[in-house]
């Protein structure tokens, strides 16, 4: 089971391109590329402290990558230009 704290995914979301929209239940991310807003969101709940791989898995299917590439973006081994080819590659951007 994997387990990732809330602030480290922040971190990692705002380092790559993301910037945040804090609502009153939810942070809300959404990923902007040469200053234009995309389709890609994501959010991280007030709520929780860490996030499990139920949570994990809902997170990456909401920013297009698999569970996998999700724990790679977060721990730096994705970064910025590699996510947007991904991105690129599967028609979303």
């Amino acid at each position: 089971m994997t387990v990732v704290n809330k602030g480290k995914i922040a971190n990692s979301l705002l380092s790559k391109g993301f910037r945040e929209d804090r609502k009153k239940d939810h942070r809300v991310f959404r990923l902007f590329v040469n200053g234009r807003r995309t389709r890609v969101i994501t959010k991280i709940s007030h709520g929780a402290r860490e996030y499990d791989d139920h949570l994990l898995n809902l997170m990456a299917r909401e920013m297009y990558l698999s569970k996998d590439e999700l724990i790679k973006f977060i721990y730096c081994e994705i970064d910025y230009a590699e996510y947007f080819k991904i991105l690129k590659e599967k028609a979303i951007l």
